[in-house]
């Protein structure tokens, strides 16, 4: 049931709404779950992920700056899990789901399913990614909705359970403070060798070009992280930094038991409204330049490489090709434009189609991940050489995140540009796209490059 609120709500008159709802929907027979949704004060959503974080096993951040629109997910009323790739699974728990929950034509936008799914390539050392199954989707307990200066809270609750308890429950996040930070400056000290990394890296990417040169693949993504001890990073002003520094961005958190996942990426994987779907091919790198003349070489250098536009064209038609076999009907590709960020930019091509048929967003979204952007082509045959080529396991890095509404209005992105901050350690990844004359130093530059963003937004 949808509740709007046309009085102020404070903590008083909550208690008596909550008493009110619940003696009214005991009485209904049918759905599982209602929804409570109340206007309440502007409300800083990286503030309150910080307490929940605290108070909840599960917690999903998502900002879209540049729309003005943030969303914070936490706690658990139903959730589907995996520890392997299960699409129709997953599917038939979304249909499910929203089947237990009591619908009228006010929640079709409101974002309900929140989740993420790892990047399909598992060691037997999974140990850093220990807190996260493989594939997860929760519909919260509660979500806060920032949007356009006006704040909302959706409260999904049992039919039948204990009014007093839920108030309680919504009183202390409401009421919670923040906690408190050391006053002294965040501070990382590097784990990882510098110099074993780098070494590593060109034993890597010499295999890689072995196969590339053998016809095995014509592109592979090599990823790697750096490791750091950390104390006194602030997860808060760290994603308010990173929608600060990078609005065209998604900024994301998820906070699973003592772990917490978070980055700011450039790359949608599929996003929809009204039964059409977009999509990103993202793929071809190179850094900002420090003046216009310098910034104006290397766009033109980025736009004209054969080795880049090879590597972005993989993706490009990979994503059409998938699209195609699933139903999307009026494809259309543009570009490929320059999509420039603080420190970087890339070669960018949008991709639009209307959906047919049975699919989903949620089905068409779990095909085309892994995309060659962070994987390579062709799909199967990168994914044996990464398991040869990189000795960690990936997890959440590169994997797929995002939410989805009833209606089926949808947000999943690719969760590169990020990092694990687990206890004390900090992790922090990037990866870079190999073909064939590709450069060991060059491209190990650019995925320093590619993990600044992470370590300014922590303020070291």
């Amino acid at each position: 049931m949808l509740t709007n609120c046309e009085e102020d709500i404070t903590l008083d008159n909550l208690e008596k709404l909550l008493k009110i709802e619940f003696e009214k929907t005991g009485k209904e027979k049918g759905e599982k779950y209602q929804s409570l949704i109340l206007d309440i004060d502007e409300i800083e959503l990286t503030d309150l992920f910080d307490i929940v974080c605290r108070n909840e096993e599960f917690s999903f951040f998502s900002s879209l700056p540049a729309e003005n629109k943030s969303v914070l997910a936490a706690g658990i009323a139903e959730y589907f899990s995996s520890e392997e790739k299960k699409q129709r699974a997953l599917v038939a728990w979304r249909e499910k789901t929203f089947s237990l929950l009591k619908r009228n034509d006010n929640t079709g936008d409101i974002p309900l399913i929140f989740g993420y799914e790892q990047f399909p390539l598992k060691r037997e050392d999974n140990s850093i990614w220990s807190d996260f199954h493989f594939s997860e989707w929760i519909l919260p307990r509660f979500i806060f909705i920032r949007e356009n200066g006006k704040s909302r809270l959706i409260y999904n609750y049992q039919q039948g359970g204990n009014w007093g308890e839920h108030f309680k429950w919504i009183k202390k996040i409401l009421t919670g403070n923040k906690k408190e930070i050391n006053a002294k400056q965040p501070y990382l000290e590097k784990i990882s060798d510098p110099m074993i990394q780098k070494s590593d890296w060109k034993k890597s990417m010499d295999k890689i070009l072995k196969e590339i040169q053998d016809e095995a693949a014509s592109k592979v993504v090599l990823s790697r992280f750096s490791q750091y001890r950390q104390k006194n990073i602030d997860i808060s002003a760290a994603l308010g930094k990173l929608q600060k520094d990078y609005p065209e961005c998604h900024t994301f958190a998820i906070s699973r038991n003592s772990s917490i996942f978070f980055g700011a990426t450039p790359e949608t994987l599929l996003s929809s409204s009204g039964g059409r779907i977009y999509t990103d091919a993202l793929a071809g790198s190179a850094p900002r330049g420090k003046n216009r003349e310098e910034e104006e070489r290397i766009e033109d250098e980025l736009r004209n490489s054969e080795k880049i536009l090879n590597e972005h064209y993989y993706v490009r038609e990979f994503i059409k090709s998938t699209l195609t076999q699933n139903s999307v009907r009026q494809i259309s590709i543009e570009g490929p434009f320059t999509k420039k960020l603080k420190n970087i930019q890339h070669l960018h091509s949008p991709v639009r189609g209307i959906i047919n048929g049975s699919e989903t967003a949620l089905s068409i979204a779990g095909k085309l991940h892994p995309t060659p952007a962070v994987c390579g082509l062709p799909r199967e045959n990168s994914l044996e050489i990464l398991s040869a080529a990189e000795s960690y396991s990936r997890g959440l890095y590169s994997g797929m995140i995002g939410w989805l509404t009833a209606d089926d209005t949808s947000l999943f992105s690719v969760a590169i540009r990020s990092a694990l901050l687990k206890g004390e350690k900090l992790f922090i990844f990037a990866g870079c796209g190999i073909v064939a004359g590709s450069d060991a130093d060059k491209e190990f530059e650019e995925s320093e490059l590619k993990m600044d963003p992470i370590l300014n937004s922590i303020g070291v």
